[in-house]
């Protein structure tokens, strides 16, 4: 996950679609933040078994990311892949206990890959990601897998079980991280 870090205050989004297309726009502000105001654009286009998108943000000052991820599906399969170039990020995190506190001037890019198969109220996925950077003239290298199991108890009581391991290296030193993690979700 990159953290392009700012602002988590008020703001203005515009959106607006036009059948499987979607453009989206939006400016937020807080004045408590070292960065006072970010904002971002994307365009989605969603049809039956393809997706496809484009994002860009900023923070309003040096930090910026830019976004594409598509996916497919094929009968009960579905794959899917994304690839971002960030600038001056805030943070990048390899898993839920693995995170880097990123200083500018860096930058880099992420790429990754996920699958999901689906059978009757069973669900299995995962996903590989992997990012590369420069963090003030010294690499900067992550990765990340999980491995998960959903189950769809009924239409409304959903379950999954994640298995995750993260790492990122700096300089030669590296930071490991594993997870485990159950979510039960009931929604009415």
């Amino acid at each position: 996950i990159i953290g392009q870090g700012g602002v988590d205050g008020q703001g203005i989004r515009y959106k607006k679609t036009i059948n499987d297309l979607e453009f989206s726009a939006n400016y937020e502000t807080d004045s408590d933040s070292e960065n006072e105001a970010n904002y971002a654009a994307s365009l989605n286009y969603k049809a039956e078994d393809f997706s496809a998108a484009v994002a860009y943000g900023s923070d309003g000052d040096d930090a910026n990311s830019l976004g594409l991820a598509g996916d497919v599906t094929l009968g009960d399969f579905t794959f899917g892949a994304a690839f971002i170039s960030f600038e001056n990020a805030a943070s990048l995190k390899a898993s839920d206990s693995v995170e880097l506190t990123l200083s500018s001037p860096n930058d880099g890019e992420t790429y990754s890959l996920a699958a999901a198969y689906k059978f009757e109220s069973f669900k299995v996925y995962g996903s590989f990601q992997y990012a590369d950077g420069d963090l003030q003239g010294t690499a900067v290298e992550a990765q990340t897998a999980y491995l998960g199991l959903g189950y769809d108890v009924t239409d409304a009581f959903k379950t999954d079980f994640v298995l995750q391991t993260g790492s990122v290296e700096q300089d030669g030193d590296k930071q490991d991280g594993y997870g485990v993690k159950f979510v039960a979700k009931y929604s009415f």
